[in-house]
């Protein structure tokens, strides 16, 4: 399942899952603890980071007791139905335990060990250190106080420092009415709840990865509470929240055809452009997949390195590493003495071609190669070995100043 469909799937069991969780409120009962523990199990077994919404209904669950009559029972059926959730979920950790040897992999694996191809403890570190950036609060601690305007205002696809997606203006008109309506005016408690789970949700997010993808979840839901913030705002007021919010919803809608109208997929899908066109036009990286089409072999293997570990548009057997797509490369220039025993390295991953994206590798200030624990002169030494396997002149079949296609030679 693709990361969008996740997020999207998950969105809707956290929004069904809070609406629950307000009817449990108002009838603690165990159909709605049911309720409760089904939706947030399925959301548990989507994606883990599910955990920070059941400690934000724990802490209702601890409301909602605080001073009723039959404490005891509350806090039963309410804490009963997180475990349940725990139990829905469990077999989706329960499998990969049981492949791996644990239940959090590819996560943790310093504290929680685990083994399975193409992933070990240093790239799990490296991972959470990658999620770290998102945001940019590590270079920037005053991020995470202009956190709500920078999402809003600031976020961008494929930026880790601005969130890697994008939100759009709405929340950030909506969200000083909200706070302003849970300060001074009365607003149903469905939405107190709505905008409780929100908020923990939020800080467990701006303090872990910043990324736009997780954040989605609680969107439906602050969506809701802001809409009943207004309401409670009285008639005046409620007709400028609806320009301002109707005023955004156009800016969000133009920016969406904008995106579509950019992508243009009805060109190829209603015959006016051909397949190969439309995956040229929006894919920088494709004729270099057209050149190992039509210019290698059907049966020989191509190894992929920082081309997003794309393999639907190829048409050849590959060999990708996952995530870090240079990790094998790197292993090899730096357990290789000289350039000869690095091509009978590479030829040992059983490929005949390499397919690199190159234009920030041979950057010492950037590359990926380079190990800051090393003097210049062998990390320069290490660059230059890498440049002679991936840009040899004699062996390349395409080329331009991002990519290169060459024949694994002698």
């Amino acid at each position: 399942m693709h990361r969008a469909d996740i997020s999207t799937s998950l969105a809707l069991y956290i929004t069904l899952a809070i609406y629950s969780l307000c009817r449990w409120w108002g009838q603690p009962s165990n159909a709605t603890a049911s309720a409760i523990a089904i939706f947030l199990g399925a959301g548990l077994g989507v994606k883990m980071t599910t955990v920070f919404v059941i400690a934000a209904f724990a802490l209702v669950v601890l409301l909602r007791a605080r001073n009723a009559a039959d404490t005891g029972k509350i806090i039963a059926t309410g804490f009963g139905s997180l475990i349940l959730a725990g139990a829905i979920a469990s077999p989706t950790y329960i499998r990969t335990w049981a492949v791996t040897g644990s239940p959090v992999f590819p996560f943790y694996m310093s504290i929680w060990p685990g083994t399975a191809a193409g992933w070990d403890v240093e790239r799990s570190n490296l991972f959470q250190g990658m999620n770290a950036q998102y945001g940019g609060a590590e270079s920037n601690k005053a991020n995470y106080l202009t956190a709500p305007v920078r999402v809003s205002v600031m976020a961008q696809p494929e930026e880790p420092a601005n969130y890697d997606g994008v939100l759009g203006v709405a929340f950030l008109i909506g969200l000083p009415l909200l706070i302003w309506a849970l300060w001074k005016l009365e607003i149903p408690t469905e939405a107190k709840i709505a905008a409780g789970v929100a908020g923990v949700m939020y800080l467990f997010w701006l303090f872990s990865s910043a990324q736009l993808r997780y954040l989605l979840p609680i969107v439906p839901a602050l969506a809701i509470a802001i809409a009943a913030s207004v309401e409670a705002f009285g008639d005046k007021l409620r007709g400028i929240a609806q320009y301002a919010f109707a005023a955004s919803a156009l800016a969000a809608t133009l920016t969406a055809v904008a995106w579509f109208c950019q992508k243009a997929p009805l060109r190829v899908v209603l015959g006016g452009e051909t397949r190969d066109e439309y995956l040229t036009r929006n894919l920088d990286y494709y004729p270099f997949y057209q050149a190992v089409d039509t210019d290698t072999p059907k049966d020989s293997s191509v190894w992929l390195i920082n081309m997003r570990r794309d393999t639907y548009n190829i048409e050849r057997s590959v060999y990708s590493d996952y995530l870090f797509e240079d990790w094998t490369l790197r292993t090899l220039v730096w357990d290789s003495a000289n350039i000869g025993e690095a091509r009978a390295k590479a030829k040992a991953l059983g490929v005949q071609y390499i397919l690199t994206r190159y234009d920030f590798l041979f950057n010492y200030d950037r590359s990926t190669l380079v190990d800051d624990k090393k003097p210049r002169s062998e990390n320069e030494s290490k660059l230059k070995m890498a440049k002679d396997l991936l840009l040899d002149p004699a062996a390349t079949i395409k080329s331009d100043n991002k990519f290169s296609l060459v024949r694994l030679g002698a």
